[in-house]
């Protein structure tokens, strides 16, 4: 899948993208959903041992955020 925005640390630190404390909270809530969905996978949880803004993949003009695996 194709991000088209980049990772979360490429637009924090190589971009002049304005961003709203709602959309930092709102990226907030999605890792930790998603977070919480890769550990309650059955029959095997999945732990994310390298979770960094490298590896956070933004989506549909920074509305959506997923964490790569």
């Amino acid at each position: 899948e194709y991000a088209e925005n980049g990772s979360l640390h490429n637009l924090l630190h190589n971009t002049l993208l304005a961003y709203t404390t709602a959309r930092a909270i709102k990226w907030a809530q999605q890792c930790a959903e998603a977070i919480d969905y890769l550990h309650s996978m059955e029959p095997t949880p999945l732990v994310h041992r390298d979770l960094k803004p490298h590896h956070m993949l933004l989506f549909n003009d920074g509305q959506i955020l997923k964490i790569l695996c």
